[in-house]
């Protein structure tokens, strides 16, 4: 709820997520650090009447709901931004919560000393898990995310409620005393067995992570994919803590193989697979390792007594991988490696298992071991080297590649036609710009631009004007600059800052281009708001939506709010140009369903001649000059414009249901 508010804060990256999973998995850790030095230091009615008096003092932090001053602020970075917008809106009240599981256990564990309280762990992400699963398809879609946050305000003050009712039947119980005996201080777990409860943690957190991103290339970051990654993550600890017994392991070190050779099938085949298959594929290799690393979790958990302890050591494993994918990964590596190796380390710690098994193995399996030991070790050789391959074959025509919070950035050069060389863009697994340098055609506008497409109609009803004044949310390489004529302004507006310096240099677009050029730092819609507040409206007779998360527009951008803010810009007969090209979602009944609503005219414009310097794009056109639309309908263009009724889809800021989209369905 927190990362949906303040997504389009961010430009509707995926990186919000993941920095928003940093922020709660710290403060997880703060809460079982919390409870642990309760339970520790303080008897258990000492530390029944502490929490509760904090809990009270955190109803001072309800209602929940993040302050607009952070979207606007420059001072920090955007990773630092998301952690202190949640830090000020929810950072006491989730301590508190988060820290109600251990204690709770413990407890329980006092007050039934003959049974074990690790099931309730299970039954508290059960719990967990349902409110996941309710988000997007209950409190979502029929309540506005000021009126979710109210309503989580008001829960959470029942829970406070409830959690004072068991401490008080606890308090007035007959509990044991919670001080450590001598005999249980005998039994100290080893420094290597505590290691391997936050590494094990550790390789979790950063496997979910890391799936989502890969799954949010070609799809936008809406809250039903986080749900699905963040739902097989909780349901991992379920099974595993649901009973005391170690059940299956060898089953799920199996599985977890065969999901590297579904991983590797994906990898080779590229974008040819449905993105139902993709998706798929990731939450299977997220489900069957999580399962590999709390199946061993659950397996060595210590006694009772040790409860607070592990629980700490599991929440710091969990906070040092969101560490680790947020900030570290972006600095180590210029691509999105962290997933492979944890996969790389799972692989590792199952050979390690598989080495000690095949050690104290009697003679007359010996044999049968070593072959069994040689032919894992080397189908994992085999399976990493193709995706390292996979992943670097492209290396040695590669001019830049860089990572940041918005995504992976590459530009790559390749030979065409002699000694002309024919420069690329890539955001993620998408291409995003195309140049041709060395030839005569270097400032003409191709891939999804060109003269043919539906921005290049739009382009073209602005040759009667003498001035022209265009407003273009994302940049890419810059190449609807060249549409630029004398005495046009051209105002680009890009989010990312690598990529204004990648146009700048590695391509020429907006140096060469005739029209004045302003480019303008940060998310469109705050720009534009901040703008049409201070100055009034810029009367665009075009504004091209063309801004791409990888494969996907940035759904923040095709709301009905944003489609208020695009017309308060546009002239009274200006146009607006939306790129729609997705392999697998149908934007165009949002932006029709939009249109209508305003009073605004729509056409989907289907552009599918391919050659070297073009691909298959589709735009849709919007407009109030019945003129301008109808020329399209029925011009030389007619047969690019054939469809002609769409199916109502409303998109806000508060909801956007994206399953009706998909072309599959």
């Amino acid at each position: 709820m927190m990362a949906k508010v303040i997504l389009p804060w961010f430009g509707g990256s995926p990186s919000v997520w993941t920095t928003s999973i940093l922020f709660f998995q710290f403060f997880l850790l703060f809460g079982y650090l919390y409870s642990h030095l309760l339970c520790r230091f303080l008897t258990v009615k000492k530390g029944i009447v502490l929490h509760l008096l904090f809990l009270g003092l955190s109803l001072l932090m309800l209602p929940v709901y993040p302050s607009s001053s952070w979207k606007i602020t420059d001072k920090f970075t955007p990773e630092i931004k998301v952690l202190l917008t949640l830090f000020s809106t929810i950072s006491i009240p989730y301590l508190l919560l988060s820290s109600s599981g251990p204690l709770i256990q413990f407890w329980f564990s006092k007050y039934f000393e003959d049974k074990s309280p690790y099931y309730l762990f299970s039954i508290s992400n059960f719990g967990s898990l349902l409110g996941l699963v309710s988000y997007p398809f209950f409190f979502e879609p029929f309540f506005g995310l000021k009126l979710q946050t109210h309503i989580w305000s008001i829960t959470n003050i029942l829970y406070i409620l409830m959690c004072s009712v068991i401490g008080i039947f606890v308090f007035k119980g007959n509990i044991a005393n919670n001080e450590v005996s001598k005999k249980t201080l005998e039994h100290r777990y080893s420094f290597s067995r505590k290691t391997s409860w936050v590494f094990l943690a550790f390789l979790g957190v950063v496997i979910m992570l890391g799936a989502t991103n890969e799954m949010t290339q070609d799809l936008p970051p809406i809250p039903f994919l986080w749900v699905l990654s963040l739902g097989i993550y909780l349901i991992s600890f379920i099974i595993p803590f649901a009973k005391e017994r170690r059940e299956g392991p060898n089953i799920w070190k199996k599985t977890f193989n065969i999901s590297l050779l579904l991983l590797i099938l994906l990898k080779v085949t590229g974008h040819g697979m449905p993105i139902v298959f993709q998706v798929i594929t990731y939450a299977f290799i997220l489900y069957s390792a999580c399962m590999v690393c709390h199946i061993e979790l659950a397996a060595t958990k210590p006694k009772e007594e040790y409860l607070t302890e592990f629980y700490l050591y599991i929440s710091l494993g969990g906070a040092l991988g969101s560490l680790f994918v947020t900030f570290l990964g972006p600095v180590l590596f210029n691509q999105y490696f962290e997933m492979y190796l944890a996969l790389l380390s799972i692989y590792g710690f199952i050979g390690i298992q598989k080495y000690e098994l095949f050690s104290k193995a009697s003679k007359a399996f010996e044999k049968g071991m070593k072959v069994n030991f040689i032919l894992w070790l080397s189908s994992g050789l085999i399976c990493f080297s193709l995706l390292y391959f996979k992943d670097n074959m492209m290396i040695k025509n590669l001019i830049l590649k860089d990572r940041n919070f918005y995504g992976v950035l590459k530009v790559l050069d390749t030979k065409f036609q002699g000694d002309e060389i024919k420069r690329a863009l890539f955001d993620g697994k998408t291409i995003h710009g195309l140049q041709f340098l060395n030839s005569k055609n270097t400032l003409s506008p191709s891939l999804y631009y060109t003269e043919e497409s539906g921005v290049g109609v739009a382009f073209n009803g602005l040759k009667n004007k003498s001035r022209s004044r265009v407003g273009i949310i994302g940049l890419g390489a810059g190449t609807l600059a060249s549409y630029g004529e004398e005495s046009d302004v051209f105002d680009f507006y890009e989010i990312n800052p690598q990529v204004i310096e990648i146009a700048n240099k590695q391509f020429t677009y907006l140096k060469k281009s005739k029209a004045k050029i302003k480019t303008y730092l940060g998310d469109a819609r705050i720009t534009l708001e901040e703008i049409y507040r201070h100055e009034g409206s810029k009367n665009y007779d075009l504004i091209v939506l063309d801004a791409f998360s990888s494969d996907a527009i940035p759904t923040h951008l095709l709301t009905r709010e944003a489609f208020l803010l695009y017309t308060q810009h546009l002239s009274k007969d200006g146009v607006l140009a939306i790129h729609i090209s997705n392999r697998h979602i149908d934007l165009f009944p949002v932006v029709a369903t939009l249109a209508k609503e305003k009073g605004y005219l729509s056409v989907e414009f289907n552009d599918h001649t391919t050659n070297e310097k073009k691909v298959y794009s589709i735009w849709a056109l919007v407009s109030k000059d019945k003129g301008f639309i109808n020329s399209i309908k029925s011009g030389p263009f007619k047969e690019k414009t054939k469809r002609e009724s769409v199916t109502e889809v409303i998109w806000t800021d508060d909801y956007t249901n994206l399953l009706k989209l998909f072309k599959f369905l």
